[in-house]
């Protein structure tokens, strides 16, 4: 296990709907409402923003998402913002091309995956940044068995399912039919 302390490059390590570890001591662990805090302080400029963006290369890292471990231990995979980008454009382009009607703002689309799963992120944020698209994001428990509800609520216009998700409601439809 690698402790904070070893990894002096990193910045800050950013929580989102929890409470900072009590034995959390390390400065740089913030929670998410601290960190959205700082893009609204003065001595954050539009200049400083677009000037990062200017220095991205291709191959930079943009997000770390995280294998399962099936070829060994769970590890994280550094994906590049060029990457992305291509793959989600690419997408919108071959999948897409003959229903444009599914690209572009009326589209709705559910998100119930981990944004830290590659399929999560790559569907539920970065095709809908090139579509321009609304997210609606489902509850923590949708694998549970409240998928359905946010289904019907958000009626998307498109749906990207993992096959168990699929194999689920297959089983639930031959449940209703007999």
């Amino acid at each position: 296990m690698v402790n904070i302390d070893q990894m002096p490059q990193i910045k800050n390590i950013v929580i989102w709907g929890e409470a900072i570890p009590a034995d959390t001591t390390d400065p740089r662990v913030i929670l998410w409402t601290d960190f959205m805090k700082l893009g609204s302080s003065p001595d954050v400029t539009d200049e400083m923003v677009f000037g990062r963006m200017q220095k991205q290369n291709p191959g930079n890292c943009c997000v770390l998402i995280y294998t399962s471990g099936t070829t060994g231990n769970p590890k994280g995979c550094m994906i590049s913002h060029d990457n992305l980008c291509w793959n989600a454009t690419a997408t919108c382009n071959m999948l897409f091309s003959s229903r444009p009607d599914l690209c572009g703002p009326d589209n709705r689309s559910v998100s119930y995956l981990p944004l830290s799963h590659i399929a999560g992120l790559a569907f539920d944020v970065m095709l809908q940044l090139v579509f321009g698209s609304s997210v609606y994001f489902a509850r923590p428990d949708a694998l549970q068995g409240t998928l359905v509800e946010s289904l019907q609520w958000a009626r998307p216009t498109s749906f990207l399912a993992v096959p168990r998700v699929w194999e689920k409601f297959e089983d639930k439809l031959k449940e209703i039919a007999a």
